[in-house]
């Protein structure tokens, strides 16, 4: 048996145990596997951090104005919104929003965004720091798909629900942990067993920080009847990546799943994704990579995201440092009026927005947006629309990020790293 065989076997029979299986046991019943969490830790940490950002917002007197935010409209290009640099972090501040996610009832966002500085709502638009020259932050293309070319999206995320394991080894988009989402995430066996690599024969020993300090992350040891090894662990997202075959990447196979019959439309709108990244990467890295183009369209990835609030929960974040834009696309928090033949929205919040400058990127299902994944941003916590808000009604939010990890920098750089690209 061939060594990709052996490999496949062994992830078949580890599925079909997973299937099979329980909640992990506990290695000793008598003693509380989170004795040692230091939940109150975490929780200071957590309300720390979101006061250090409301801070920031009231302190600029974002939450009641657009200060800091212009509308210029060059000759010959896209209109210009522009962020004024006051508006920036500092390496102290731009670390410590992250990992949370606030509301945003108190962020201004519906008067921080495109249609309230005077753009119509079919306008595309750059956002840039300090003026039309200055460093590029976001790029919005208005109307590429039709209504029902949007709706392609819909067979990746078909994908996703069939394939996706979630992920929980941690990163700088999920939450910092608490005990009562913790204790629930390891017991519902979906959740931990997808990609912690835990065996569902092992047994749980202890559940505790990952570090010494403030730390945002948590250690899991358990038990596989000869020691007791420990992962990191943190909060679960349901996020899920796709890979090029050949690229010598661990995730889900786009090229193969674009080549079914049956995802034609996904095909189509893939390549239409793929294109907009690449005429337009260069505007966010600058010309003196335009010889590097190559590298940048072999190492393109994608990730595609189920946000709920309950289980999966976005924050803000950076993502891993690199000088390419990210490409943010799909249904986000709209669903598609068969009837009507347009896509409206489901339910409020849900919004991607830069933290850093706050503005809100206001992008709908037929719409495509680049921004610069170095500045904060992160997805506001979902909300009712139009219904009882004592109901308990569980949101989704489904997206789709194209992104390369050409010249990516192991582990992450402190705020601010690829701000000053050369042009």
């Amino acid at each position: 048996m061939g060594k990709s065989n052996r490999a496949k076997s062994r992830k078949n029979r580890a599925l079909k145990r997973q299937s099979q299986t329980k909640p992990l046991r506990y290695y000793d019943v008598t003693e509380d596997p989170f004795s040692d969490f230091g939940d109150e830790n975490y929780k200071e940490l957590s309300e720390m951090r979101n006061c250090v950002f409301k801070n920031y917002v009231h302190g600029k007197n974002l939450h009641r104005s657009t200060y800091g935010l212009a509308l210029v409209r060059p000759e010959n290009s896209l209109p210009v919104i522009v962020i004024s640099s006051e508006l920036k972090m500092d390496a102290t501040v731009g670390t410590d929003v992250t990992k949370i996610c606030p509301s945003d009832k108190g962020l201004n966002l519906d008067k921080r965004c495109a249609a309230f500085l005077g753009l119509k709502p079919d306008e595309s638009f750059e956002v840039r720091w300090d003026g039309i020259d200055g460093d590029l932050i976001v790029m919005m293309f208005r109307n590429v798909f039709t209504p029902r070319e949007a709706q392609a999206a819909g067979l990746f995320k078909q994908e996703h629900v069939l394939h996706s394991k979630g992920w929980n080894r941690g990163c700088e988009a999920d939450l910092i942990p608490r005990e009562n989402t913790t204790r629930r995430q390891i017991n519902n066996p979906d959740m931990i067993l997808g990609t912690s690599g835990i065996n569902p024969d092992n047994s749980l020993v202890s559940v505790g920080p990952g570090g010494i300090g403030r730390t945002t992350g948590i250690r899991v040891h358990y038990h596989n009847g000869k020691r007791a090894p420990g992962i990191p662990f943190s909060s679960f997202l349901n996020r899920f990546k796709w890979v090029c075959t050949g690229t010598g990447d661990d995730g889900h196979k786009y090229d193969q799943f674009l080549r079914r019959s049956e995802n034609i439309a996904a095909a189509k709108y893939f390549e239409k994704l793929k294109a907009i990244y690449m005429r337009h990467c260069l505007a966010f890295m600058g010309e003196k990579y335009k010889n590097c183009l190559n590298e940048v369209e072999a190492s393109l990835l994608m990730n595609t995201n189920i946000i709920d609030d309950v289980d999966s929960t976005m924050a803000i974040h950076k993502d891993p440092t690199t000088p390419t834009p990210a490409l943010a696309a799909g249904p986000s928090n709209y669903v598609f009026d068969e009837v009507k033949e347009e896509w409206t929205l489901s339910h409020n919040g849900g919004r991607l927005y830069i933290a850093e400058g706050l503005f809100w990127i206001d992008y709908c299902p037929t719409d495509v947006a680049l921004f610069d994944g170095n500045v904060p941003h992160g997805v506001s916590r979902l909300r009712p629309r139009g219904v009882d808000k004592s109901q308990s009604v569980v949101y989704e939010r489904f997206s789709i990020i194209l992104f390369s990890k050409f010249r990516r920098t192991r582990g992450m750089r402190k705020h601010g790293h690829f701000r000053h690209c050369p042009k």
